[in-house]
């Protein structure tokens, strides 16, 4: 009997180490960075292979573009964070780089994470990590990416259940002012150009891009009028009778980011522009400026973008 008992037992330990797993179904979960939890990470564009994820605002403006904020994982389980309702996930893409959407595909390392006890959003196997990086980002549409994980708070993240109200914040938003606005030029090769939308209104991400100037009889010229601070001032540039402002991305600012607009936030760093003498306009504090591409990428939408500013450099006049 004790023998028979004992071949039982090991017949039972044996399925029990080589059976599957159970998979547990997934949790569905607004992500949210820690120093700014009325924002989560998520998108306004429609969910396509490479689109980018942003800190945005979770409560989204009546009549605002809809927003896409859930995720459905299991954060301590490692496997593929999906947008939920879609086909794609969050990617870290390969070396440190900014978060966007792909395919999902289970065996992708880039795309296989884990939610840590101590509320990281880590790469599984590996030594990289989400982060919002600070200086700003968090506020107005900071572009997450991944760094190698420590104890910084920007790496930290908090998870909630969808449109639960966030904890109190002290981000508060501009409120627009009434509608005026001039044309901000730049001297292209085939001749005057003016600082426009890509689209036909503004909201978080819209690209904007130099164009022909739209005559000012035409009902989308508010597409190409701007606020814009005095020479020798800064402020914000702002979209004329709007809450959109222009916006540089996230810190720490390179040669080669795509500009955009995104809600207007007092005092943030990526919508502070100092207005030279000499019509630059750069972001204040840094060595960057608005610049246009000199072979911009027809495959590539927005031929606006930041770089280092030179002094005299005619990528980087521009005139009312």
């Amino acid at each position: 009997m004790l023998a028979t008992s004992l071949i039982t037992c090991l017949a039972v330990l044996a399925h029990l180490t080589t059976a599957t797993p159970i998979k547990r179904a997934p949790g569905v979960f607004n992500i949210r960075p820690s120093g700014a939890t009325s924002f989560c990470l998520g998108t306004v564009q429609t969910p396509a292979n490479g689109v980018a994820l942003y800190n945005i605002p979770c409560a989204r403006p009546s009549g605002s573009d809809p927003a896409y904020l859930a995720f459905e994982f299991e954060p301590t389980v490692p496997g593929a964070v999906r947008l939920q309702g879609t086909n794609f996930c969050v990617d870290a893409g390969l070396g440190f780089n900014e978060l966007k959407l792909w395919t999902c595909y289970p065996s992708l390392a880039q795309q296989n994470w884990v939610f840590t006890g101590d509320n990281h959003l880590a790469l599984f196997g590996g030594t990289n990590c989400v982060s919002y990086n600070g200086g700003g980002c968090g506020l107005g549409g900071c572009a997450p990416g991944t760094v190698r994980c420590g104890p910084d708070q920007y790496q930290i993240w908090t998870l909630t259940a969808p449109d639960t109200p966030p904890p109190t914040t002290t981000s508060t938003t501009v409120p627009p002012p009434t509608a005026t606005g001039v044309e901000l030029h730049w001297a292209g090769p085939t001749g005057q150009q003016c600082l426009g939308l890509t689209l036909r209104g503004a909201s978080d991400g819209t690209i904007v891009n130099m164009g022909g100037c739209i005559p000012f009889n035409d009902r989308f010229k508010n597409t190409q009028l701007w606020d814009i601070p005095a020479k020798n001032s800064a402020g914000p540039i702002r979209l004329a009778g709007t809450n959109q402002c222009l916006d540089a991305g996230s810190q720490p600012l390179a040669n080669g980011r795509t500009l955009k607009t995104w809600t207007c936030y007092e005092g943030l760093y990526q919508q502070t522009w100092y207005r030279t003498a000499d019509d630059h306009l750069a972001i204040v504090g840094d060595t960057q400026c608005m610049d246009v591409r000199r072979d911009p990428d027809p495959n590539v939408l927005g031929n606006v973008q930041t770089w280092q500013c030179v002094g005299g450099n005619p990528q980087q006049i521009f005139t009312t």
